[in-house]
């Protein structure tokens, strides 16, 4: 048995079952969970090469609004939830693992199910609500993009998530903030963007 054979089996015989009692569905190697509101997190184990393997377990966060809007963004709805459509979105550990011997498989998935139980379970039960996601994006963390970096994003993050509000004065600010900042090349599709934000609050709004 090559070592990635040894490891997608110790994920379906380790990893799999600490998910599937976290209430997630799905096998290795992505796993998804949806809360009543829409909300979505996934955890990915992506494994790269044969012999010679190299794994990182991807986290991220697909609050219902956001999930809408990457239908906006990317001209149709999305057909499934990957791990690249998070808002928020990080990794389990930053480096990941690396093996060469299918005999050391059952120790790195030992390990990938202890730090998602310690850790990565944690975190992704604290974000899929939605307080807690607007927090988090306020606070400039979301997993590998920070504030500092990419300001533009966080205020336009929060604008998406508290368009099912309705709308408010927050709202507008957010939008007239994004307006200041977005990059003259973009500046026409945040418009287009700006105005899928308010149809949307406007429709929350009449709930």
């Amino acid at each position: 048995m090559i070592a990635r054979e040894g490891l997608e089996a110790a994920l379906a015989d380790v990893v799999d079952p600490v998910l599937h009692s976290a209430g997630f569905d799905g096998s290795p190697p992505i796993w998804r969970r949806r809360n009543d509101a829409g909300d979505w997190v996934v955890v990915d184990a992506e494994i790269s090469g044969d012999d010679q393997v190299q794994c990182v377990v991807h986290l991220a966060v697909v609050p219902a609004p956001w999930w809408e809007f990457m239908g906006v963004w990317l001209g149709m709805p999305p057909t499934e939830v990957h791990e690249s459509l998070g808002l928020y979105r990080d990794r389990l550990t930053p480096e990941g693992w690396a093996l060469d011997r299918a005999e050391d498989a059952e120790q790195v998935a030992a390990e990938i199910a202890g730090l998602l139980k310690d850790e990565g379970l944690p975190l992704l039960d604290r974000l899929q609500d939605r307080r807690a996601m607007v927090a988090t994006v306020r606070a400039g963390d979301l997993g590998m993009l920070k504030h500092a970096q990419y300001p533009g994003l966080f205020v336009f993050a929060e604008a998406v998530l508290i368009s099912e509000d309705g709308p408010s004065d927050r709202l507008e600010e957010l939008l007239e903030a994004a307006k200041a900042q977005v990059a003259p090349e973009r500046a026409e599709a945040l418009a287009r963007y700006s105005l899928w934000i308010h149809e949307r609050s406007k429709f929350h709004g009449d709930d």
